[in-house]
């Protein structure tokens, strides 16, 4: 028996120093032993409703203290009083803002909860004022793609696009892709105030029942809700905060597709490429690919009017190294021939 004891006392001392060790990296503030606390509390209210919103995460940025707020929104966090902060030195600090140690209060809180987008940061906290973070619910569009046959093939990419305005210029990009699920639906969500615009992206129609590998191709070219040709005409849909758009439904037509093949000269070596393809009168959606070996776009095209762009630039340093243009015409057979000088 008393061989066993000092085996106990080194065994209690290890696990004693691993307890001290091992302090989670992002928790919520407990209360001090020191009875000179004070504490900061607050609500997470909805920005459009002004409810107070339950379970919802509020934390400091840096990730060190973080908790719940209960039903009724309402957070709390203990820390030690800010006059019982000092310096190395033993004295008060001069300024008026407090230098906390690592184990005291954030400077910082912001909030976070699934449909609502992110909170701004609250700062310049304060223990004798409550706090408000509020959280702006995110707009929502739904809708569905459908196709002329349920035998068709059914994941098809839907693109969304955002105005936005620069130095009084309206211009629209491409902020998010969805993938229609068994049934065509789609779903954006978690979507800022705005104005937007939907378009399909190009599928090939390879239904195992019907594709033929050596004759004539098929696909689905892009449609721009709701089911204008091009995308000028496309709708554009208005949201508000935590609004909801449905039935942003879209149709679209199988056409016949042609192989198009584009050498392309004056290609430096180490050089990354970009290839834009522009319908004349329609918009953005078609795709072409680009094969390194023998320097060519290839894919294929449903027939009209076509812009390919092509710009090379240094990966290292994102620098435009050269831009090619090029007009070409499908209409009714394969492209092969015409050469992009970058």
């Amino acid at each position: 028996m008393h061989k066993s004891y000092p085996r106990a006392l080194s065994l209690l001392a290890v696990l004693s120093f691993c307890s001290r060790m091992l302090t989670p990296a992002f928790a919520q503030a407990l209360p001090p032993t020191n009875s000179q606390t004070e504490t900061i509390q607050g609500t997470v209210v909805n920005s459009v409703t002004h409810e107070p919103i339950g379970r919802a995460l509020v934390f400091s940025p840096d990730n060190r203290f973080g908790t719940m707020t209960d039903g009724e929104g309402h957070f709390t966090f203990t820390f030690p009083a800010a006059s019982t902060a000092e310096n190395n030195s033993g004295a008060k600090p001069s300024s008026s803002r407090v230098s906390h140690p690592a184990s005291s209060r954030p400077e910082m809180l912001e909030a976070r909860k699934p449909g609502f987008l992110n909170s701004q940061r609250t700062e310049n906290l304060s223990a004798d004022k409550e706090l408000t973070i509020s959280l702006t619910p995110g707009a929502v569009i739904t809708g569905r793609v459908v196709l002329p046959s349920s035998d068709a093939p059914d994941r098809i990419r839907v693109e969304l696009y955002q105005q936005w305005v620069q130095e009084g210029r309206a211009y629209w990009q491409s902020i998010k892709t969805a993938t229609t699920r068994s049934h065509g639906e789609f779903r954006f969500a978690d979507l800022p105030s705005g104005t937007y615009k939907l378009l399909t992206r190009e599928l090939e129609d390879k239904d195992p029942l019907t594709f033929d590998p050596h004759g004539q191709l098929y696909g689905y070219p892009p449609v721009y809700f709701p089911n204008a040709q091009d995308f000028a005409s496309a709708q554009a849909i208005q949201l508000a905060a935590g609004q909801t758009f449905q039935g942003a439904d879209i149709s679209v037509v199988r056409q016949a597709y042609y192989p198009v093949k584009v050498a392309v000269d004056n290609v430096q070596a180490g050089l990354e490429m970009q290839l834009k393809v522009y319908a004349e009168g329609r918009g953005p959606g078609y795709e072409l690919g680009y094969n390194r070996k023998d320097h060519t776009i290839v894919g294929t095209l449903p027939n009209g009017n076509y812009t390919l762009e092509v710009s090379t630039f240094e990966l290292a340093a994102f620098k435009a190294s050269g831009t090619g243009l090029l007009n070409i015409t499908v209409k009714g057979g394969p492209v092969e021939g015409p050469r992009l000088l970058v």
